[in-house]
């Protein structure tokens, strides 16, 4: 009887752990790929990818939310970013986002390059 109920809490740890892995590496790993390297089409997808690139360029502890911005509000870490301007490090700019060291107009009012680089 107990074996059996140490093994019934052995598999639940199990598969919870199982279940973590693929959440992470398979939705949040997507996500956070999608977010970075394909160009918003809409207004939607633009103040999504702002509210993460807010994590990763101006405040790492702030809007970790790939997904949705639900789980910044619950555990407090939400930062408003519709009016900031994120700064970036021109060696980090995305493709989408800059051309030979300058942001594209169609994002200068979210976005600002730390340091120029010259356009060779």
């Amino acid at each position: 009887m107990i074996l059996h109920i140490f093994s019934v809490i052995l598999g639940a740890l199990l598969w919870t752990f199982v279940e973590y892995i693929l959440h992470h590496f398979a939705g949040h790993e997507w996500a956070n790929h999608r977010l970075l390297f394909f160009m918003p089409i809409n207004h939607f997808k633009k103040e999504h990818i702002k509210h993460h690139l807010h994590q990763h360029f101006a405040d790492s502890y702030c809007n970790d939310g790939v997904m949705t911005p639900l789980w910044d509000v619950f555990f407090k870490i939400y930062q408003p970013t519709r009016e900031a301007v994120i700064p970036v490090n021109s060696r980090y700019a995305l493709k989408w986002m800059s051309v030979c060291g300058k942001i594209k107009s169609s994002y200068e009012d979210d976005y600002v390059l730390l340091d120029k680089t010259r356009c060779i």
